[in-house]
């Protein structure tokens, strides 16, 4: 946040080194929290002045202990953030321990995961504090007169078509976008198309019921997932995709031909082959999603995956936390990123 220093805090007090000197706790290397100031928060019932802030720690982990939630960061009560970055560093790490756990990876190996998933958690906490000082400046004004307007603008803004939508975009635009530079070590190809999450949209079967795509394209916690974007009779092929999996030499543990899901993404032209081929889906515009009941969310439109990809991309390959690890055109490309895969997993010399 532009303007708002940021400080290390030591929080040694006088109880805490007599403490110490009685053996009741272990000193340990100060500073170990980051803290970023935000806006000053005059309470109603008091005339003091309270400074909130976010905080977080500067080691995710150390050797088998790892900090998530609240032991790993702080935000001002704006938004929720707190919990929700909470729930989703676990969700990050689990899928990670459970591959690692399977593959039985060397320390040097799970160093260099970790590092990456420590890496990917702090842009997130970046992208987080983000949002927590836009909700932070609506309710922390400093003034009455100033929080009247600025309610007022945002109102208007809201009001109008599209305002919410540009808004958004316009102050969260790649904030939740993983890169080379933040995340060197992350689980991703940024080259590749990969460290953004994929859309998630209704999809279904004919003859079934609709379905969240997270639901259909993840298979099992501890498994990477291919998603085949079918346009035509011909990008239904099986055989191909299981033969680029084996060539690459990725294990088994973590991918395999159950993790392949198509997506009809040509405008309902495949439905012949929808009735014989067991994973092909297609995503439900809003009129068929009526049809069964289902209200979507404002803003839903049934080509939200596809939008997000590059064009021409067939091949998406999915992290257990619906990040996109990498896209290819072609079954080449996407071995070579196969290739990356099991690279990441393996000693480095």
């Amino acid at each position: 946040m532009d303007g708002h220093p940021r400080v290390e805090v030591c929080t040694e007090t006088e109880e805490y080194r007599s403490r110490v000197s009685t053996g009741l706790h272990k000193h340990h290397p100060l500073p170990t929290i980051y803290v970023r100031l935000d806006r000053q928060f005059t309470s109603r019932a008091e005339t003091n002045l309270i400074r909130f802030a976010t905080k977080v720690v500067n080691r995710w982990y150390c050797r088998k202990t790892m900090l998530i939630g609240d032991a790993a960061h702080v935000f001002p009560p704006f938004g929720g953030q707190g919990i929700a970055t909470g729930i989703r560093d676990a969700q990050a790490l689990s899928w990670r321990l459970a591959m690692m756990s399977n593959l039985q990876v060397s320390p040097s190996v799970r160093e260099h995961i970790l590092t990456g998933w420590s890496q990917e958690r702090r842009h997130a906490w970046e992208a987080a504090t983000l949002s927590t000082k836009l909700n932070g400046s609506i309710v922390n004004q400093r003034s009455w007169l100033g929080g009247f307007f600025y309610r007022l603008y945002m109102r208007i803004i809201w009001s109008l078509p599209g305002g919410a939508w540009s808004r958004t975009k316009k102050a969260f635009k790649d904030k939740l976008v993983y890169n080379s530079q933040t995340c060197p070590d992350g689980f991703f190809l940024e080259s590749q198309g990969g460290g953004r999450k994929v859309a998630q949209v209704w999809v279904r079967r004919i003859g079934e019921e609709p379905r969240l795509s997270d639901t259909v394209f993840l298979r099992h916690l501890s498994h990477l997932s291919i998603l085949v974007l079918v346009r035509s009779p011909q990008d239904i092929d099986s055989t191909s995709i299981a033969e680029a999996i084996r060539a690459s030499g990725v294990p088994s543990t973590i991918l395999s031909t159950e993790d392949i899901t198509y997506l009809d993404v040509s405008g309902g032209r495949l439905q012949a082959q929808q009735e014989t081929e067991k994973r092909v889906y297609h995503a439900c515009p809003t009129s068929e999603l009526m049809v069964e009941g289902i209200t979507t969310l404002r803003g839903y439109h049934e080509d939200a995956i596809q939008n997000r990809l590059q064009k021409g991309v067939k091949y998406v390959l999915l992290r257990p936390d619906f990040f996109i690890h990498s896209v290819a055109m072609e079954l080449p490309g996407l071995q070579r990123n196969l290739e990356t895969v099991r690279e990441y997993f393996e000693e480095r010399i």
